[in-house]
């Protein structure tokens, strides 16, 4: 087995490679990546596919010692996606595939060749975990439906196991928008339609984030000189660095034709491909992703037998899945190093506590950290919060409010999360506001995962999320402290 820790991404050949399509790809190219050392068992491999126009060093925050995939632990395999324009691509393949004439590869062909290169090159015979992010989760879950007893795990991190319409219209959109450059030529273009590809960032760009993030300019958590104009001139001009045009089409292509159902065997059937899975799937959407919406993963879920959901509380959109934030990346990297070890340590939206004593342990353990630490907040904050900032308190309460009249579980989720988050923005820069924010994230995350969705009584919620905003409105400390125990206690009262 060749030794590649590293070095830059070697690459695996495959002569006279047959797509789905029934198109042969006279030399596929497959580039990758390992760090870490494979045990004599060979039981300690993981496999990290690359997402969208990505590169092995993308994944590589996750990747080494003491990391979520921790290289003293586990020997790593990174591949690249076809298309990407390094492993086999419109722009890297000679006359014949060159261009636009290159065949539209699926996740499957990707698959079945890293399969080969497992097998044929480095000698894998069994995965410990497939980890996969966006693509990379697509690849995952085409990973645990193709070879179901090749692995124990799969992670998908923001990715579904199929790409849904109201998402192939998204993509159609964007490719419309990049063919639409008279300088693309139908792909055979002598340079880049660089007015295409701006265009196309630019399309891109209100689909990557939250509607939240926006509104909250959350780009100032990670560069504080950005504004609104240089975040946007950035998807128009940065998007994509160096991108090929129809690289960026075909990932594009690829990304449209996901489907586990349409695997050999199952018909078209997502679901029954599902049920076909054999590993233990840890399952890592986003709870603002744009891509691929939380009730999606809720909905494939359902389907896999031995699967732990477990929503990423972040207003970061889909890239909450890729570390962009110090607190995603802790999340997220926390979840994957604990279910590689021992699938104990992942916390399930459907059973975010333990089983025997569910009942008590949550109100003791959560609901108590939530009243007493927003309790807190909200005493040192509604006597000097400003009348602005109050308005936008109470503006949130009335998109939690409509949600709950509607009996939206998700609209709930959302907005009444925000209501509290809306309390915390605006609290004085003070040691509590700071110190408590991590522990309140994760309370509420534990609140809403285990009980929102067993809301039975709407009309007491409506109630007590009532007075909690007429507390507010009042600026009584006292009173909202109440308002906050009554409506954090209601699934002692409500829940079924």
């Amino acid at each position: 087995m060749p030794d590649t820790s590293g070095s830059p991404a070697p690459s695996f050949l495959i002569d006279g490679f047959v797509t789905e399509s029934g198109d042969q790809l006279d030399h596929a190219i497959i580039r990758y990546s390992t760090a870490g050392t494979m045990n004599v068992s060979r039981d300690n491999v993981v496999l990290v596919p690359s997402h969208y126009m990505a590169t092995v060093e993308d994944s590589a925050w996750m990747i080494g010692p003491g990391k979520a995939i921790d290289t003293d632990r586990y020997f790593v395999v990174s591949t690249e996606l076809f298309g990407n324009g390094r492993s086999s691509s419109p722009s890297t393949t000679a006359a014949r595939h060159d261009g636009p004439r290159f065949p539209i590869v699926t996740i499957r062909d990707s698959v079945h060749a890293v399969y080969r290169l497992l097998r044929e090159e480095l000698g894998v015979e069994h995965l410990r975990a497939v980890v996969g992010f966006s693509m990379g989760a697509m690849q995952a879950f085409q990973w645990a439906v193709s070879y179901p007893d090749f692995m124990d795990l799969v992670i998908p991190i923001c990715g579904n196991a199929r790409s849904y319409p109201h998402g192939n219209v998204r993509l159609e959109g964007l490719i419309t928008t990049l063919r639409l450059d008279p300088a693309y030529a139908n792909g055979d273009y002598d340079t880049q339609p660089a007015d295409g590809v701006a265009a196309f960032g630019l399309a891109w760009a209100p689909w990557l984030y939250s509607q939240e993030w926006w509104r909250r300019e959350l780009w100032l958590e990670v560069d504080p000189g950005a504004t609104y104009e240089s975040v946007v001139d950035s998807f128009r001009t940065d998007f994509l660095p160096g991108a090929d045009a129809n690289d960026i089409v075909l990932q594009c292509r690829t990304w449209q034709r996901h489907d586990v159902g349409t695997t050999p065997g199952f018909a078209g059937d997502t679901r029954a491909a599902l049920r076909s899975i054999q590993a233990r799937v840890l399952y890592l959407p986003s709870e603002t992703d744009l891509y691929f919406p939380l009730g999606d993963a809720r909905f494939e879920s359902t389907a896999i037998p031995n699967v732990t959901l477990t929503p990423i509380p972040s207003l970061w959109g889909h890239p909450a899945g890729s570390a962009v934030t110090d607190a995603d990346a802790q999340f997220v990297s926390r979840a994957i190093s604990g279910f590689l070890t021992d699938g104990e340590n992942a916390t399930d939206e459907t059973d975010a506590v333990d089983e025997a004593d569910a009942t008590d342990d949550l109100p003791g353990q959560y609901l108590q950290i939530l009243a007493l630490l927003l309790g807190g907040i909200a005493n040192e904050t509604i006597g000097v919060m400003s009348d602005e900032a109050l308005a936008k308190i109470q503006e949130t309460f009335d998109l939690a409010l409509q949600a709950i009249s509607l009996h939206s579980i998700p609209g709930l989720h959302e907005h009444g999360w925000n209501v509290v988050f809306d309390i915390v923005d605006n609290c004085p820069d003070t040691e509590l506001s700071t110190a408590t924010r991590p522990a309140l994230e994760l309370a509420v995350t534990r609140f809403s995962n285990t009980t929102i969705a067993q809301v039975a009584d709407w009309d007491l919620l409506t109630e007590r999320y009532s007075e909690f905003k007429a507390a507010i409105a009042a600026r009584n400390p006292s009173r909202t402290t109440a308002a906050i125990n009554d409506l954090y206690q209601l699934p002692s009262d409500a829940a079924t």
